[in-house]
């Protein structure tokens, strides 16, 4: 069964048909790291001989073209946000350009309301590996 799988579906047709389907780069070598990470578990489980995600190779695609958002769109964007009570986190962002985990690694300790100054010392993350499933 393993081989008729992997000669209907190689990785490079199967990369290939994703890129064509609008994915992107990040899912593809994402979904090539759980093929792989599966692939070597049924290897340590002796169901398989070997295995084939190890030689195969993710493509080499352009990266995504980032489209900033226009002037307008962020006006529009603090307008709406102005009512909500994230609408700091908004306009920091506009503004600094800080990352998600950076904003909620914010403590108090870390703004100075005097000087108007806000240092970035940590960052929170989500742990990935917390999610429940037993391994």
């Amino acid at each position: 069964m393993t081989t008729t799988v992997t000669q209907s579906c190689s990785s490079p047709d199967l990369y290939l048909a994703m890129d064509q389907a609008g994915k992107s780069r990040h899912l593809i070598k994402a979904v090539h790291r759980v093929v792989r990470s599966c692939l070597n578990e049924a290897v340590r489980r002796r169901v398989v001989s070997h295995n084939p995600a190890l030689i195969a190779r993710t493509p080499r695609l352009e990266p995504d073209e980032v489209q900033p958002l226009t002037l307008a769109d962020v006006r529009r964007v603090l307008a709406v946000s102005a009512s909500r009570r994230n609408a700091l986190r908004w306009s920091l962002a506009f503004g600094h350009g800080p990352r998600q985990g950076e904003f909620l690694g914010l403590r108090w300790s870390d703004v100075d309301l005097e000087t108007g100054e806000v240092q970035i010392r940590a960052q929170l993350q989500r742990q990935i590996w917390q999610h429940g499933c037993l391994l």
